[in-house]
């Protein structure tokens, strides 16, 4: 690894059923994990190294990507197993409530973390979650997800990322980039998103009388993503839930670094006005 990516942080391996999972500590302060998936602790790299001043940083690599191991490679990527996972690493390194932002897929793991690990959670901070069941068109955009998967069973790779491009709104990654805010190019990553993550993913149904009655709930939006999938999604929610979303600078990977688009210094500043917010 570089220096940067290693300034300051510490790596540790941790067993959980089913899988080693990969974590990083750094910083001091406050604890706030940053979740993805099917992106790991690279992906937030840039956010984390600007909020290390003042917090203390968790990332990980999910279970089946990056770093973390999976025993079972066709396992599909269920937010509770995920949040579970997600729930053993916090206990490793507080023993108080950690503040969780959740972005793509890793918002879903951090609404089922608050979900079925309440005791470990402060602020949830769910960015962009893809969850399609609240849109106006919900069953269609269900439909929509089994038709992605469905192309890359059947006609390949890069059917199914064409076909995951309609339907997100994202551009093309086999044209443009790997996957929206990855700074990787693994295509087993890739796979593993069509094929193992964004059935259970999007079409995940957290309980919403509960989340409705978490205190330190947000649902986070991006500035320029209006009109992709995981945006209105986003807006989609909140609504449900009977708030506001609280509106992020730039796109659907804006916590990223400028490699892929990013305006991470800005991201940090509206994170933190946005936890300091809920307390």
């Amino acid at each position: 690894m570089d220096d940067e990516k290693t300034r300051g942080s510490t790596v540790h391996d941790l067993r959980v059923p089913g899988a080693r999972v990969t974590y990083e500590v750094l910083g001091s302060g406050p604890v706030v994990a940053l979740v993805g998936q099917s992106i790991g602790a690279d992906g937030f790299r840039a956010l984390a190294q600007r909020l290390a001043d003042d917090h203390t940083v968790v990332l990980h690599d999910p279970r089946g990507t990056g770093r973390s191991s999976l025993e079972d490679p066709d396992e599909g990527a269920d937010p509770e197993l995920l949040a579970d996972d997600l729930a053993r690493v916090l206990r490793t390194v507080t023993d108080g409530p950690a503040d969780v932002f959740g972005a793509s897929g890793g918002a879903v793991t951090a609404l089922s973390l608050a979900l079925t690990h309440p005791e470990l959670v402060g602020t949830t901070v769910a960015y962009e979650p893809p969850l399609v069941w609240w849109l106006d068109d919900g069953p269609q955009a269900a439909r929509q997800v089994h038709g992605v998967v469905e192309a890359h069973r059947s006609h390949g790779l890069d059917a199914g990322l064409d076909a995951f491009a309609a339907f997100t709104g994202f551009t093309s990654p086999r044209r443009e980039r790997p996957l929206p805010g990855s700074p990787g190019s693994d295509v087993r990553v890739t796979e593993r998103l069509v094929l193992n993550a964004l059935e259970p993913i999007c079409l995940y149904r957290p309980d919403l009388g509960t989340l409705r009655g978490t205190d330190r709930l947000v649902v986070g939006v991006g500035t320029t993503s209006g009109g992709e999938l995981a945006h209105r999604c986003g807006r989609a929610l909140a609504r449900a839930l009977g708030t506001e979303p609280a509106v992020f600078p730039g796109h659907h990977g804006g916590y990223g670094g400028p490699e892929v688009g990013g305006v991470a210094e800005a991201f940090a500043v509206r994170l933190r006005e946005v936890l300091a917010g809920t307390r």
